[in-house]
């Protein structure tokens, strides 16, 4: 990474059908975040082309990462206290607080075998909101879940809609 302010960045994922898995976070995507551009077809440029382009984003996934080593000591690394889900996030977030931006860079794409290791039920138990890490994870970024500085708040927060209009469009949480 040749510019010193990026922290991390993360690739656009696919599934073995070819549709998007992973094309950046958009923190309060489904109540707490969720992967942004989820089965979109691997040929569509999505919303604005943003499945496509390189952009900032508040988080990105851990299963394909980019990280100076320096810089993922400087933040103190993943955090244990998330074994099965949002260490990731919870990372990309510290790096953000530190002033390091976080890229999704969507013309880097790999097919991704999501669940492999820790299985279907197990990532599930892990992923969920009101589960103990997506509680952790909703206190210690309230303010970044209601707000994603990287998501239009005239845009819905649905999963699967998170590129159309939201109605009442939400206000920015300025603090």
């Amino acid at each position: 990474m040749a510019d010193v302010s990026v922290g991390a960045v993360g690739a656009r994922l696919l599934y073995p059908d070819g549709t998007v898995q992973h094309g950046g976070i958009v923190m309060g995507l489904g109540g707490l975040c969720n992967h942004a551009h989820r089965y979109l077809p691997a040929d569509q440029p999505g919303y604005a082309g943003r499945a496509v382009l390189a952009q900032e984003v508040s988080a990105v996934t851990g299963a394909c990462l980019l990280v100076r080593g320096s810089v993922f000591h400087a933040v103190g690394g993943l955090d244990g206290a998330y074994p099965g889900a949002f260490n990731d996030v919870d990372f990309c977030l510290r790096l953000r607080e530190a002033g390091h931006a976080v890229v999704y860079d969507g013309a880097t794409t790999l097919h991704h075998l999501e669940n492999t290791t820790y299985g279907t039920a197990g990532a599930t138990a892990s992923a969920l909101p009101d589960g103990p890490e997506g509680r952790r994870m909703a206190h210690r970024w309230a303010a970044i879940c209601r707000a994603d500085p990287f998501h239009n708040p005239n845009l819905d927060l649905a999963p699967g809609r998170e590129w159309q209009l939201a109605w009442p469009p939400r206000e920015r949480d300025n603090g």
